[in-house]
């Protein structure tokens, strides 16, 4: 990660094609993927270093977690089984 970069404007670590589950698992179900493919867990490692090399303290790392605990729960709540 560039850290000299201006993220004043936020940060986007989604990206297109991405899959939920990594390589590997995907690969043991016979499920072929593009080499260029960025699994879920990638961007989240991504999310951490930024979070870790932005945000000094733990209070604010807490914060930024329940805001995301909150958004996901939200997202969840909304899905609805289609079997």
């Amino acid at each position: 990660m560039d850290k000299d970069a201006d993220f004043a404007s936020g940060v986007n670590f989604a990206v297109a094609g991405a899959t939920a589950l990594d390589r590997a698992v995907l690969l043991q179900g016979g499920v072929m993927m593009p080499p260029a493919s960025v699994p879920l867990s990638t961007q989240l490692d991504w999310f951490r270093s930024h979070l870790n090399a932005t945000c000094a303290s733990e209070e604010g790392k807490l914060w930024i977690c329940k805001i995301l605990e909150i958004s996901f729960v939200k997202i969840l709540a909304q899905l609805k089984c289609i079997c």
